[in-house]
């Protein structure tokens, strides 16, 4: 095979003096980031439906760890107060790359940029779609995903999610809560004592509200079922 030649005429750009080379992506918009990549093969990020209707069904394997069923259903209080949020800020909104609707692509090269705020501030968290999986409970699938998913295997926005905030939040992982709503939304909690008075006063001042609480699932009695 004949190699090309290079154009003898061709001049590289002079280099201003003093000026640094910078790095791939350094300085680029996250869309620019990703403006060579298209949609190919059967896993989504979010379906059509789910991405018109910002409307979602997660799964309730048991085999998840607490932390990723609280992560969970936090993504359900977030989609409780959907009418909130303004386009480009609703969970799978979030993820990167996305199309000309603003709807995130399949990246086939597996890496994705999650904006989140932290520390005060919109943040930008790059990712891979490599995804754990674990032992299922019931008897439907041998394996379940221990990371938040959509009763669609192919869906993979929550376990996009759930990954950036893990990284994102890797000091605070043994607290066993993430501040994922704020995370997700840019809005700072206002904590509350636990009680009647407090509660119904914050419902009636405030139209984002929910309550923290821990439990435990006895596993052994949900095999038994």
């Amino acid at each position: 095979k004949a190699k090309a030649k290079a154009d003898p005429k061709a001049k590289a750009k002079p280099k201003g003096k003093g000026q640094e080379q910078s790095e791939p992506g350094e300085g680029q918009t996250t869309a620019q980031q990703f403006a060579d990549v298209e949609a190919s093969g059967p896993t989504v990020v979010v379906t059509k439906e789910e991405f018109r209707s910002r409307e979602f069904t997660l799964t309730t394997d048991d085999c998840m760890p607490p932390l990723c069923q609280a992560i969970a259903a936090q993504f359900a209080i977030v989609a409780e107060h959907r009418h909130l949020l303004q386009s480009g800020y609703f969970l799978w909104e979030l993820i990167h790359p996305q199309d000309e609707d603003k709807r995130p692509i399949y990246n086939p090269h597996g890496k994705y940029i999650v904006k989140l705020f932290v520390m005060g501030k919109w943040r930008q968290v790059m990712i891979d779609d490599v995804i754990p999986f674990g032992t299922a409970t019931t008897t439907q699938q041998p394996f379940a995903p221990v990371l938040p998913a959509t009763m669609s295997p192919n869906v993979i926005w929550p376990q996009l999610l759930t990954k950036a905030l893990l990284r994102a939040f890797q000091s605070d992982l043994a607290s066993g809560a993430l501040p994922a709503v704020m995370a997700l939304t840019g809005w700072p909690p206002y904590e509350l004592p636990l009680s009647w008075d407090a509660l119904g006063l914050s419902h009636g001042t405030r139209y984002f509200n929910c309550v923290s609480l821990s439990s435990e699932i006895d596993i052994e009695a949900r095999q038994r079922e």
